[in-house]
């Protein structure tokens, strides 16, 4: 999602092969188009997985992201557009904003993490270990040091 120089790509689905971390890219197999890969910045990434709305107890899938931080008005949230769960305002359709303090990821998600501590890489990224729902936390590794784990608020995670 996002790309600009291959705008044709966008909402495309892809297999990620690998990360480079010197260009700070994944190297995606395109699905459907043979052997066509890309490379591709995380942010540019959206992975369609299950999820759960922790005031609810509904499940759904993402499917695009919401405000995602930038240019967000005060009062705006970030979140993600899911299928499932209590259609919003008595819509037909079912996709529902469910904001990111407020949606929790599977272990085994990748994830940024939305702080600045110099102990993680440029991009953020760290794998989802263990989740504690009563406390909205995940334990997370990642970053510089792939053997760190820390405490992070699920607000303060991205996928």
């Amino acid at each position: 999602i996002g790309l600009q120089n291959a705008a044709d790509l966008n909402g495309r689905g892809a297999k990620i092969q690998r990360f480079d971390p010197k260009a700070g890219r994944y190297r995606v197999q395109l699905d459907g188009d043979g052997d066509r890969c890309a490379r591709v910045r995380p942010a540019n990434l959206l992975q369609l997985i299950e999820v759960i709305h922790v005031t609810s107890g509904a499940f759904g899938r993402i499917r695009d992201k919401a405000v995602n931080g930038e240019g967000k008005a005060p009062g705006e949230r970030d979140g993600y557009l899911v299928n499932g769960g209590p259609p919003i305002f008595g819509a037909t359709d079912i996709k529902s904003f469910w904001a990111c303090e407020d949606t929790c990821v599977p272990v085994g998600t990748c994830v940024r993490v939305e702080y600045s501590d110099p102990a993680w890489d440029a991009q953020n990224q760290a794998l989802v270990e263990r989740v504690d729902l009563g406390k909205r936390l995940y334990i997370v590794r990642g970053g510089a040091d792939a053997e760190r784990k820390v405490e992070v608020a699920f607000g303060a995670v991205r996928v």
